[in-house]
């Protein structure tokens, strides 16, 4: 009974393992694109709080340019 088999268990057996090791691959591929997903979202959360921040920086060094002209002019403004 197990001679009838031999040809079948072979195959199948080889079938098995390709197919385990294709879905290794494909979870290898899974992962490598899950990693680019998450740099560039942290790529793009990083460039979104420097954009903010540069508008915060540019406001305080307008502000601090202004006062000092002010206390260089006296407060008046020229005509």
């Amino acid at each position: 009974m197990l001679a009838r088999f031999k040809n079948t268990v072979i195959p199948l057996f080889v079938f098995i393992i390709l197919v385990t090791n294709l879905k290794f691959e494909k979870m290898k591929t899974l992962r490598k694109a899950q990693m680019i997903i998450a740099y560039a979202v942290l790529i793009a959360f990083v460039i979104a709080a420097l954009t903010i921040m540069f508008g915060y920086i540019q406001r305080r060094v307008q502000g601090v340019y202004q006062q000092a002209g002010d206390s260089i002019g006296g407060g008046e403004q020229l005509d």
